[in-house]
C-alpha cells in the first residue's frame, strides 16, 4: 500500500525526546525556548525584524490565540478562504465572531483572491486569514496594500508553506502574525504542535494567553508562587518532548523540502509523459524554493460526479489519496453563512490529492500515475 503520507522520524529525533524524558523537565522549559529561537532565526535568515516566536500546542490553538491577540471579539467579522482546512473557520466561531468566506483566484491558482477580500470588507471586519495553498505564496503585495489601506490585521495560516520563499525570503514575516502546524503530515512534525511568528507586541500577549493568562511578578521574589491574571487564557503549551523533536526536525527541514521539490517535479514529468487530461494548479510558479507540502490535481470536468469512484479504484490498486479541500462553506456547520463562490464552486468536486512525502519513491510515483491513467480511461464518460 502506498500511504498518503509518512512521517520522517530518525534516530536524532528519538534521542532528543529520550533526553528530555530522562531529564524530568517535560513542560514549557529550555526546549521550548530553543525551538522558538532556532525557528525564528531560520525564518528571518539573520535579518533584523521586530519579530518574536511562540510555540503552542497546535496550529488551531495558534490561530485562535492570534485572533484574540489582534482584538477580534464577539460579532466581529473575519475574512477567510473557503478552500482551506476547517480550523480557519472553527477558531472564528469559537470567539463568537463571523467567518466571511472568500473565493480562490482561478482553477490554476487556488489561493485566496485579493479582489474578493476587498469586496467583502465591512465595518465589522477585524481580521483577515490567508492560506498559502500547497506552499505557493498568496498575492502578498496586493493583500499588504489592502491591510494597510483598511487598517485590518492579517494572520497568515502558513501550515503548507514551511520555508517557502517569496521574493527571496521566507513566507511568514510579511504580516502581523503567521501560524505554522507541526501535525504528523506536515513538512516538519512534532506529532501535534504549532508556532506563531509575529510582532513582539502581539507575541508578548500570546505568551501569556497560552498559559492561562498567568503573569508572574519575579521582581518580588523569583521563588514566590503567587501570580496575577488580567484576562482569561488557555492551556495551549507545547511539551518539552515536542519542542525537542521540533529542533531535531528543524535541522533536517531543508533536505526534506528539497526531496519534496524533486518528487514534485518528477510527478509533473510523469503526468506530461502519460498525457493525462488533468489540471495541475500553481504551474505559473517557476521559482523552486517552495515547501511542496501536497500534490493536488483536478480531474477532468466529466468526472465531477465520479470522484468517489476514482478514489475507491485507486485505493483498490493500493494507493491512498485525500481531498484538499472540501470548501468550508459547504459543510453543514457553516451553511447559515450562505455564499456563492463562483471559482471554487466550479472545480472543488474534482479535487484529489496524491501522495507526496520525502520517502516516497519515484517507482511509486510511476505506479500512481499509471494507475490513475488506467482509472481515468476506464471510467471516462
Amino acid at each position: 500500500m502506498i500511504d498518503f503520507f509518512k512521517t520522517n522520524i530518525g534516530k536524532e529525533e528519538i534521542k532528543a525526546t529520550q533526553t528530555v524524558l530522562k531529564s524530568g523537565n517535560l513542560t514549557l522549559g529550555i526546549q521550548n525556548l530553543n525551538f522558538e529561537k532556532f525557528f525564528l532565526n531560520k525564518i528571518m535568515q539573520s535579518k533584523k525584524h521586530n519579530l518574536d516566536a511562540c510555540a503552542v500546542s497546535s496550529c488551531t490553538s495558534a490561530l485562535l490565540i492570534s485572533l484574540r491577540a489582534v482584538g477580534v471579539r464577539e460579532n466581529d467579522e473575519v475574512i477567510i478562504p473557503t478552500l482551506s482546512f476547517a480550523a480557519d473557520a472553527s477558531v472564528v466561531m469559537q470567539i463568537c465572531a463571523k467567518p466571511v468566506f472568500c473565493d480562490s483566484i482561478s482553477q490554476e491558482n487556488w489561493n485566496i483572491d485579493a479582489k474578493d477580500i476587498e469586496k467583502k470588507i465591512t465595518k465589522k471586519t477585524k481580521a483577515i486569514i490567508i492560506v498559502h495553498f500547497a506552499g505557493f505564496p498568496c498575492d502578498i503585495k496586493s493583500i499588504k496594500k489592502i491591510s494597510k489601506y483598511y487598517k485590518i490585521p492579517v494572520i497568515e495560516d502558513s501550515c503548507h508553506a514551511l520555508f517557502s520563499k517569496y521574493k527571496n525570503y521566507y513566507v511568514g514575516i510579511d504580516f502581523d502574525l503567521s501560524t505554522f502546524s507541526f501535525y504528523g503530515n506536515k513538512n516538519l512534525t512534532t506529532g501535534e504542535g504549532g508556532m506563531i511568528i509575529g510582532k513582539k507586541k502581539y507575541i508578548n500577549r500570546i505568551k501569556n494567553l497560552r498559559s492561562h493568562g498567568i503573569i508572574r511578578d519575579f521582581k518580588v521574589n523569583k521563588f514566590y508562587p503567587g501570580y496575577e491574571i488580567n484576562e482569561y487564557g488557555y492551556n495551549f503549551r507545547m511539551t518539552e518532548m515536542q519542542a525537542a523533536l521540533g529542533v531535531a526536525q528543524l535541522k533536517k527541514i531543508d533536505s526534506f523540502n528539497e526531496k519534496r521539490r524533486q518528487l514534485y517535479k518528477f510527478y509533473i514529468k510523469e503526468i506530461h509523459e502519460a498525457n493525462l487530461n488533468i489540471t495541475l494548479p500553481f504551474q505559473e510558479f517557476n521559482n523552486e524554493k517552495f515547501s511542496y507540502h501536497i500534490f493536488p490535481i483536478l480531474l477532468p470536468e466529466k468526472f465531477v460526479k465520479k470522484r468517489k469512484r476514482v478514489i475507491q479504484k485507486l485505493f483498490n490498486m493500493g494507493i491512498a489519496t485525500s481531498i484538499h479541500y472540501i470548501p468550508i462553506h459547504k459543510f453543514k456547520a457553516y451553511t447559515k453563512f450562505k455564499c456563492s463562490l463562483k471559482v471554487v464552486d466550479s472545480f472543488c468536486d474534482r479535487i484529489i490529492t496524491l501522495p507526496l512525502y520525502p520517502s516516497l519513491k519515484k517507482s511509486e510515483i510511476k505506479y500512481i500515475i499509471n494507475s490513475l491513467k488506467k482509472v481515468l480511461k476506464f471510467n471516462r464518460a
